[in-house]
């Protein structure tokens, strides 16, 4: 006996939007009952950015999907460009949170902009053409980027990640 069966249709969307959306696929499993909430567009736009519109209208190349499912997964797997190349668009597949890869040289690295602090350098295993290098370590590093983002990432909090290519 499914117990799920017995819930309303707006009961059951309320359920699933409340998860994440790897849940939301795992819910199927869990109940046939879910299938038709689970794969339905209201439960998938919930999961995308509110201005999803908005970003994917800024992309380089035109993306077209089906299904916000089918849309959610391809900005999971497949990110988009935006501001002519400069700056690479995804969700994160297990949050649905945005994440951005921003192009090197559109970063302005703050207080440090002598030659003995940083160099441009390449590397065989980056995905930008070039990246800075940093000569010196410090305790912080104060990042501005080039071009402006409050369009669409107002009151976001943002996390970098520095990598040693030793």
């Amino acid at each position: 006996m499914d117990y799920f069966e017995s819930l309303s249709e707006g009961c059951k969307f309320e359920i699933i939007s409340k998860t994440t959306p790897v849940d939301a696929v795992r819910s199927i499993i869990l109940s046939k009952v879910f299938k038709f909430v689970a794969e339905s567009d209201e439960i998938w736009r919930r999961f995308l950015p509110h201005d999803y519109q908005e970003i994917i209208d800024r992309s380089k190349f035109p993306l077209v999907c089906n299904t916000k499912k089918e849309l959610f997964f391809r900005l999971c797997d497949s990110p988009i460009l935006l501001y002519g190349g400069k700056l690479s668009f995804f969700l994160d597949k297990h949050s649905g949170k945005m994440c951005f890869i921003i192009a090197p040289r559109e970063l302005i690295i703050l207080d440090s902009d002598d030659a003995f602090s940083w160099q441009w350098g390449a590397h065989r295993d980056s995905m930008f053409i070039s990246f800075h290098f940093l000569c010196l370590i410090y305790n912080f590093i104060d990042l501005q980027i080039r071009f402006p983002l409050r369009g669409f990432i107002q009151q976001s909090s943002f996390l970098s990640f520095l990598f040693s290519l030793h």
